[in-house]
């Protein structure tokens, strides 16, 4: 695999995670509370340039969290 500036890459497998909730509560006559939680995260690997020099990509996680009101008039 060639990257952006034309060099060549090898890349090994990695592993990635991917988690999520929601819910919503209903606080009143059509009066709600939303929340939401999404993460997600990627595992290690190993990349090759073209002269065999191996670098070690490492974790990389990001996550989500969402509250609010939902009200209907």
């Amino acid at each position: 695999m060639k990257d952006a500036s034309g060099s060549y890459m090898k890349y090994e497998s990695t592993s990635t995670c991917a988690i999520g909730g929601a819910a919503n509560i209903l606080l009143g006559n059509e009066v709600y509370l939303v929340f939401d939680v999404i993460g997600i995260g990627v595992g290690d690997r190993n990349i090759t340039d073209e002269q065999e020099h191996v670098y070690n990509d490492t974790d990389r996680a990001a996550g989500i969290v969402q509250a609010g009101i939902i009200a209907q008039f």
